[in-house]
């Protein structure tokens, strides 16, 4: 039995009536408790979301998210198995409309979930730092890929001093060793954590690069690396981990740095305006030029 619902076994006979109602679905409902968001989850339970984070304290542990990663340890999706999550949507005691009915409003709580993970000064710190860099280099394989892709776009378009990383494993580490001094290196990555993406974190670090982590847990391996993290979540009712409140994390970022960049963010997005018309980059009804 996983440690997690052994405690809520032995536990369960001392907690309030209303605990125990929380200890009962999460029992019952371990794969959901691991990944689905603690407001979902109370939602579910038909408890109020702090009822969460009392029941993980009356078990022993610090937070609901340590709890959360405890039953992670031994959930399939640690290893990539998302065939397991698929078998399980379909075989969903009212068929597979409910999950996919859901996976909408469950999304929207990935994103709603930014402002408890992360407070302003989080942002604030990782907006400085992403503005003071001599230049920035970001990496994320997998589905990460895409919301390392986002968030260069964005700084490429705010500040201009960007560089994506790709994951050929012969030249990433010539790549790193061949950044400039000062270079912030942004890495993304979630559960199960590429080992590519902890390699070339740790890599970084060790040859003088500051790090900072945008992931899914304060205990993640690619949180343990970096100086600085932001945190998202990935729940979901589909069979594969939302990238939803990824991407919503880095247009949060961008917005922070646009906020704060000063002359210098005005300036750069102007160019990269002037830019796009000549290169006729948009569509605007058959006359190249024009911005749409």
């Amino acid at each position: 039995m996983p440690a997690t619902l052994a405690r809520l076994q032995s536990g369960f006979d001392r907690l309030t009536p209303q605990l125990q109602r929380a200890a009962r679905w999460v029992a019952e409902h371990p794969d959901d408790a691991c990944f689905l968001s603690m407001r979902e989850q109370a939602r579910r339970a038909d408890v109020v979301a702090p009822t969460m984070t009392r029941l993980a304290r009356a078990i022993g542990y610090p937070t609901y998210q340590a709890l959360r990663e405890d039953l992670r340890a031994g959930s399939p999706w640690r290893s990539g198995e998302f065939s397991a999550q698929a078998r399980r949507l379909q075989t969903t005691a009212k068929g597979a409309a409910r999950p996919l009915a859901e996976l909408e409003r469950v999304q929207e709580g990935d994103i709603a979930s930014l402002p408890r993970l992360n407070t302003p000064a989080h942002y604030a710190h990782v907006a400085h730092r992403l503005l003071a860099a001599p230049a920035t280099a970001f990496f994320g394989v997998r589905s990460c890929y895409s919301v390392a892709q986002h968030a260069h776009y964005l700084y490429a378009m705010l500040v201009g001093r960007g560089v994506l990383l790709q994951e050929s494993p012969w030249s990433l580490h010539e790549s790193i060793a061949s950044l400039p001094k000062g270079t912030l290196f942004l890495a993304i990555g979630l559960s199960p954590y590429a080992r590519q993406t902890i390699e070339a974190a740790r890599r970084a670090a060790a040859v003088g690069l500051e790090v900072v982590a945008l992931t899914d847990s304060e205990l993640s391996p690619l949180a343990r690396v970096a100086s600085a993290r932001l945190l998202f979540e990935a729940a979901t009712t589909s069979f594969f981990h939302s990238l939803v409140g990824a991407h919503a994390l880095v247009e949060r970022v961008m917005a922070e740095v646009a906020a704060r960049g000063g002359r210098r963010v005005i300036r750069q997005l102007r160019q990269r305006e002037l830019l796009l018309r000549e290169a006729g980059v948009y569509w605007s009804g058959g006359r190249r030029g024009e911005a749409s």
